[in-house]
């Protein structure tokens, strides 16, 4: 009887930690991108940092060989992104949304110069890639044309 009561207690505590890790990893996002120059030529070891606007707290890492940086499980929310690397003007992103389940997709464009000046583009904040599953169907509707338009 001990022994069906642990066992029960185990598998229930297991089953709820499961369920609490889950809806922890819902609640984030990725961003990810690639540093390129105007040319269009991948700049690798690019120093990218995406900063919380309500946090202040920063993430930094750096372009692969390809040029591509990937920013994993970032809690929802707002951002600002810093891609710097020396021979270039730093370059600020903003605002970044980072949505549940969603992948924000950045490309910065870096233009010769020194470090020191900084290039801001802010307005809209890009969407989220298609590649994610968890999509609403007016996303979906709008990416591929189906909206019912007025006739001009």
């Amino acid at each position: 009887m001990g022994r069906s009561v642990f066992l029960s207690g185990f598998v229930l505590l297991t089953v709820a930690c499961s369920i609490v890790t889950a809806q922890v990893a819902v609640a984030r996002g990725v961003v990810r991108g690639v540093v390129s120059d105007d040319s269009g030529a991948v700049i690798t070891s690019a120093s990218v940092e995406l900063i919380s606007r309500s946090s202040g707290q920063s993430l930094s890492r750096t372009s692969n060989s390809a040029g591509i940086f990937v920013l994993p499980s970032q809690p929802v929310g707002l951002y600002a992104l810093e891609v710097s690397v020396p021979g270039f003007r730093r370059e600020i992103v903003e605002p970044v949304h980072v949505q549940i389940g969603q992948t924000a997709s950045v490309n910065v464009h870096l233009q010769p110069g020194p470090a020191t000046e900084a290039i801001t583009v802010s307005g809209e904040s890009p969407l989220p890639r298609t590649e994610d599953s968890n999509q609403s169907s007016v996303g979906l509707a709008a990416q591929s044309g189906c909206i019912n338009r007025p006739r001009p």
